[in-house]
């Protein structure tokens, strides 16, 4: 599969997402699935932080995004960082059609992404989060263009 997904904190409540270059629909489904299946086992209902990195990867041209139907929890911030205009604008598209569209926000870069999700979590008393120091320590951030 070609999208990884690691949680930050113990607490998993931050999660990071990478897409990897020649990532396909059913891939994304998957992920999500899996996402959306470990939120429901929880017993606990904390806020979760989801940063998506699809940089440096193209919006597959067969299959359909609109496979997944499942929402996610109204106490999910799902950000989502592409590296091209393209991409970046048709995932804005994408994110206004969804019935979810409350949990979705979109970013140019992992700093743009960090500052979107430090302002939400200032707004729930929560400390502010150092993706890029995260990821570093994870030896996941690379940039891709």
């Amino acid at each position: 599969m070609k999208i990884t997904r690691l949680w930050l904190d113990d607490e998993q409540t931050i999660q990071y997402v990478r897409y990897l270059p020649g990532w396909n629909w059913d891939d994304h489904h998957h992920s999500i699935s899996a996402t959306l299946d470990e939120r429901a086992a929880r017993t606990d209902d904390p806020f979760v932080y989801v940063l998506v990195d699809m940089r440096g990867t193209r919006l597959p041209l067969k299959g359909s995004i609109m496979a997944q139907y499942r929402k996610f929890s109204p106490r999910t911030l799902v950000t989502i960082v592409t590296g091209d205009m393209f991409t970046h604008k048709m995932m804005q598209l994408g994110m206004q059609t969804r019935p979810d569209r409350e949990v979705y926000r979109a970013a140019r870069t992992i700093e743009e992404g960090q500052t979107i999700i430090n302002a939400h979590r200032a707004g729930q008393q929560l400390p502010p989060v150092d993706f890029v120091k995260l990821l570093e320590a994870q030896t996941l951030l690379k940039t891709h263009s």
